[in-house]
């Protein structure tokens, strides 16, 4: 599973616009077939840009260390790929890169756990079924190796993933939810108490400068604490 920062990061850069220039009917996942460790998104980003596409080519872009690119970084996801151009699917699908080569490496866990975790929330956000995830050499009319034998039965239990597991990440996804909302209200209780905090010492400076005894002062706040 990912750690809960990771879960954060991810949470943070799915905000999308619905207004759709493309249908997000598909996942295609693919390797950049360069070394896992060393490659970046910001290298790869810049090499898709020198060749004129604007962007990198993927939606989303996951490093060697778990680390996940979305938009504004990436491509939007309701913005024509430059992925796979095979059967069309730069027009109806979101790219997903694992950096690596999958044909002689094997993808870190940390990447399968924001790989899985992306897909379950991309899913539910476009309502793509199981059978629409697929590898790039899966697409109809494509001639590539890519992602790679190494990564090709992850994706496949993505594609089957167990009922236990998927309920399990969703649930995760819930409690995260509610989590970020009990946040929200204690921080906005500490906000209220370090008000009425700084409304005591400004009380008493008041006190002090009009030479008002500290006593008398203090009953006037516990009472006006009290009635509150």
């Amino acid at each position: 599973m990912l750690k809960s920062s990771n879960k954060g990061s991810i949470k943070k850069i799915l905000p999308y616009n619905k207004i759709k220039i493309m249908k997000q009917k598909y996942l295609i996942i693919h390797h950049t077939a360069t070394a896992r460790d060393t490659t970046t998104f910001e290298a790869v980003k810049k090499n898709h840009i020198s060749k004129g596409w604007g962007n990198i080519g993927y939606h989303f872009f996951i490093e060697a260390n778990g680390s996940l690119f979305g938009y504004p970084q990436a491509r939007g996801q309701d913005k024509v790929g430059a992925h796979c151009i095979a059967d069309g699917m730069n027009y109806k699908s979101l790219g997903i890169a694992l950096a690596g080569n999958f044909e002689t490496e094997v993808p870190t866990e940390k990447q399968i756990e924001t790989l899985t975790n992306l897909i379950v929330i991309l899913q539910k956000a476009w309502d793509i079924p199981n059978e629409n995830i697929l590898s790039h050499n899966e697409v109809k009319g494509s001639k590539t190796l890519c992602p790679g034998k190494n990564l090709i039965p992850t994706i496949e239990s993505l594609r089957n993933p167990a009922p236990d597991e998927q309920n399990e990440l969703l649930k995760t996804i819930k409690e995260l939810r509610l989590e970020n909302g009990q946040l929200k209200v204690k921080n906005a209780r500490l906000n209220e108490k370090l008000k009425k905090t700084r409304e005591v010492i400004r009380v008493l400076k008041v006190a002090l400068e009009s030479k008002k005894s500290w006593a008398d002062k203090l009953i006037e706040i516990i009472k006006k604490n009290e009635n509150n």
